[in-house]
């Protein structure tokens, strides 16, 4: 994906573990269901780099590389 969408792909990913399934199954947000398992670290890094982008701090790198912010 960075190949075709350079800085457009976001740096944080997102790891598949049990725990997303379980919080389904249980009928709660990963946050809530476990707050410190690394999913919810994973989704939290995930939204503050998007927040991080729409407030425009990615915009220099992304220039650079001739995408549009």
């Amino acid at each position: 994906l960075r190949d075709t969408y350079g800085a457009s792909v976001f740096d944080a990913r997102l790891p598949y573990g049990p725990e997303f399934p379980e919080a389904i199954a249980h009928r709660k947000p990963l946050a809530l269901y476990k707050p410190r398992g690394a999913g919810a670290k994973a989704v939290k890094a995930i939204a503050e780099e998007m927040l991080a982008r729409i407030a425009g701090t990615y915009g220099a790198s992304l220039e650079n590389e001739g995408v549009a912010a």
